[in-house]
């Protein structure tokens, strides 16, 4: 993965999409929702969490 944030590496997008949690997940604190993906019919069920390296930096993980 690159250094890009996740709307524009995934939907090529300049700011945040709609829907993204990101601003809300802290390093003590997870976050799950179900998401309704765009014209597909298909709801999905997404974890953020916050993943700490070794260094003490904190990064945000989703998973779907």
């Amino acid at each position: 993965m690159n250094s890009k944030e996740p709307a524009q590496a995934l939907h090529g997008r300049e700011s945040a999409c709609p829907v993204c949690a990101s601003s809300i997940i802290q390093p003590d604190k997870s976050h799950c929702r179900e998401l309704a993906g765009p014209g597909k019919g298909r709801i999905y069920y997404v974890s953020n969490v916050p993943v700490t390296d070794k260094d003490g930096t904190t990064a945000k993980a989703s998973i779907m």
